[in-house]
């Protein structure tokens, strides 16, 4: 999990329960720590981060310096104004460090793993008679795309809360202004890598697209969850055929608040 020494996991785990003292019975940290001390308590120590990542290689992380050469989206007037009329603010930009391609003039989101390590972008035209309007960028352009492998906002699995996951990067912005911890999958389908990762999370709200093939995926997703024992619902919201960027805050807070605590959610 990157918390380094068995220590600090526990001290971790501590920190963390005295903000949610519900997960406490899941957890005896006094025994884990007894343990820990004592003298006869052997174990198999943790590899170094690079050797733990050996069996998922195929996930390879970019080189930070490639966002260098796409300015912030919120620094083009171009890019902005397309952003706008989409819904999303000037601080949506740098939550989600938005970027501009100049070239092939397209908003872009950088894809980071659950490590926080850039590992690919997703790109859309701001014009409206590109075909195809979206693009996964490879980095070095020789075959390494991780879009099937990695969420948007993939680092929401490390809260201790519940994960939303929706299709696409803009229904992620729009939830997003209510419940900070939601993911896009981004794909027409879901990976095995996908899925495992959803494995890690504290619990799984579905919030896919109201048409047939987004109640077909969560049907499918929602089968792999359940029989591996992770919490699951699937929530569809707006009329048929729309997804969560055209439905309204209230549809969004609303239907999340089935699920999840309104505490954490914000009344936009």
């Amino acid at each position: 999990c990157g918390s380094g020494t068995l220590d600090t996991l526990i001290s971790t785990l501590e920190f963390h329960l005295q903000r949610k003292p519900e997960y406490s019975p899941r957890y005896n940290l006094s025994e884990a720590r007894a343990m820990l001390d004592s003298a006869s308590f052997n174990y198999i120590p943790l590899p170094d981060f690079e050797d733990a990542l050996a069996e998922v290689a195929e996930v390879i992380p970019w080189d930070e310096n490639f966002l260098n050469s796409f300015p912030l989206a919120s620094k083009v007037s171009a890019s902005l104004k397309y952003l706008q009329e989409r819904g999303v603010t000037v601080d949506d930009c740098e939550k989600f460090d938005i970027r501009y391609d100049t070239m092939r003039r397209e908003v872009c989101f950088p894809i980071r793993d659950v490590y926080g390590r850039l590992t690919g972008m997703r790109g859309r035209s701001i014009n409206p008679l590109c075909d195809p309007k979206f693009r996964h960028y490879d980095h070095t352009y020789d075959g390494i795309n991780n879009s099937a492998l990695v969420f948007l906002n993939e680092q929401s699995i490390a809260s201790m809360e519940p994960v939303v996951v929706v299709e696409g990067q803009f229904d992620m912005n729009k939830v997003a202004k209510t419940y900070p911890h939601v993911m896009a999958n981004l794909t027409s389908g879901i990976s095995g890598n996908k899925l495992e990762r959803l494995l890690q999370a504290e619990a799984v709200l579905l919030m896919l697209d109201n048409d047939e093939t987004g109640r077909k995926k969560a049907a499918k997703i929602t089968e792999y969850l359940y029989n591996h024992n992770q919490s699951v619902a699937s929530v569809f919201i707006g009329k048929d055929g729309q997804d969560p960027d055209n439905c309204s805050h209230k549809e969004i807070y609303d239907a999340l608040a089935e699920y999840i605590d309104v505490k954490l959610l914000t009344n936009y």
